[in-house]
């Protein structure tokens, strides 16, 4: 996963895709707490959807003012390359001021 800052403007993000037929979806702009009461259901939540397939997908942002620094991005970049160590998949903050 990787954050980055707009290059000039920001673009907003893309629609969602069409959903197929039978899929049901669910989309919500967390805080960090409930992001983590989210995780902490997600046991039950993978049990209930057998044996259906449950796609997740995330996105983070860092923002507001001041402005955050190369030196932050380069912190939460490597906290999320330890957490990548965990899950195998690769996250980076990225971008120019």
């Amino acid at each position: 996963m990787k954050l980055q800052r707009p290059q000039n403007v920001p673009v907003p993000p893309p629609p969602p895709p069409p959903r197929k037929p039978g899929t049901f979806t669910a989309e919500s702009e967390l805080q960090a707490q409930e992001f983590m009461d989210l995780g902490d259901s997600m046991g039950e939540v993978l049990k209930t959807a057998v044996p259906n397939t449950l796609k997740l997908s995330a996105r983070i942002e860092l923002g507001g003012d001041p402005r955050a620094s190369e030196a932050k991005v380069k912190a939460i970049n490597t906290v999320l390359a330890i957490s990548d160590l965990e899950c195998h998949r690769k996250r980076t903050l990225s971008g120019r001021s």
